[in-house]
């Protein structure tokens, strides 16, 4: 691999993480020839009722045990709460079936 690696950045609650999302983020990485995809976690999300969720530490710990087989997935948090601002500096925005019909 020569030059920076082809990021791909997936937003989203996690709440709670599926076998979906790991199919989504899969598929992104080998449709757009990707060599990592980050599963982001807004702390304070835009739009979402943070009492009706799992606590960021719970929802953190199954992404992390899930990346643990999957060399190319990574997982981090972030304090931006829009796409533009989350996907900043990545090739591609990947987003589930919700967040396409919401866009």
């Amino acid at each position: 691999m020569t030059g920076r690696p082809r990021r791909g950045v997936y937003p989203g609650s996690f709440n709670p993480a599926t076998v979906a999302h790991l199919a989504v983020a899969e598929a992104a990485l080998e449709q757009c020839g990707l060599d990592v995809v980050e599963l982001v976690i807004s702390v304070d999300p835009l739009g979402k009722d943070a009492a009706g969720q799992l606590s960021l530490e719970h929802r953190l710990a199954a992404l992390h045990a899930a990346a643990v087989t999957r060399p190319w997935l990574e997982v981090r948090t972030t304090t931006d709460r829009l796409l533009v601002d989350i996907a900043d500096g990545a090739d591609v925005l990947v987003v589930g079936a919700d967040k396409w019909a919401q866009l």
